[in-house]
């Protein structure tokens, strides 16, 4: 993405699929200031 967004600001939408929110994934994410990421609810309403 880094590269095909080059120069973009990228918002992500996420699940709350634990491995999107460990630790490491958090550290990463701190790193790179072209991507901010928003969390979605573990359910969505019907």
């Amino acid at each position: 993405m880094k590269v095909f967004y080059r120069g973009e600001q990228v918002i992500l939408a996420w699940d709350s699929l634990s491995a999107h929110w460990s630790r490491a994934m958090r550290a990463w994410v701190a790193d790179q200031d072209w991507l901010t990421l928003e969390r979605l609810p573990p359910m969505l309403p019907s």
